[in-house]
């Protein structure tokens, strides 16, 4: 990776980050002294409007973004979400840059991810791949109003065997 910056973003400010999340403050001093300076962590990050947490300049290779949610099951919230991240996100994208988003099995057809990328001019760059936490130490899928996991009762009700996770890489 070279001179690679990795920035961990999230929508919360960090003192409600580290009471939702008390095990993110390892995880991000890890990451810190893993990339020798490269990478930060970001909060008060707004996924519809990265400009203004990064700057009119700022460009990036990959914008990623695993397993956004709204802490609710409403399906055109998130189709609306997808919509506004995915036109923040092609206008901060250097040439031949992608977005990679994770999101949990049904949701990519639920939230028409596909068709939300496709009005913003993002297309599949590949098929999208199996997500497998396990390339990514401590990572676990919260729900980012409650910190509690993922896997709740509806969507358990809703899934026939265990849940698995799909990343898709989106470019222009």
């Amino acid at each position: 990776w070279g001179k690679a910056r990795l920035v961990a973003s999230c929508y919360e400010g960090s003192d409600l980050r580290a009471q939702k999340y008390p095990e993110s403050d390892g995880l991000i001093r890890r990451l810190v002294a893993q990339h020798a300076g490269g990478a930060e962590a970001r909060h008060g990050v707004n996924a519809w409007d990265l400009r203004r947490s990064f700057g009119d300049s700022q460009r990036w290779d990959i914008i990623a973004w695993n397993h956004p949610h709204l802490g609710t099951e409403d399906f055109k919230l998130h189709r609306f979400l997808l919509a506004h991240f995915f036109h923040s996100a092609k206008q901060d994208l250097r040439p031949g840059g992608l977005v990679v988003l994770s999101v949990v099995q049904g949701q990519a057809e639920r939230w028409e991810l596909l068709r939300q990328a496709e009005r913003q001019g993002l297309a599949l760059a590949c098929a999208p791949e199996p997500f497998e936490a396990m390339e990514w130490p401590g990572y676990e899928c919260k729900r980012n109003t409650t910190g509690r996991s993922f896997k709740n009762l509806h969507s358990q009700r809703q899934a026939t065997s265990a849940m698995r996770s799909w990343t898709y890489h989106l470019g222009r």
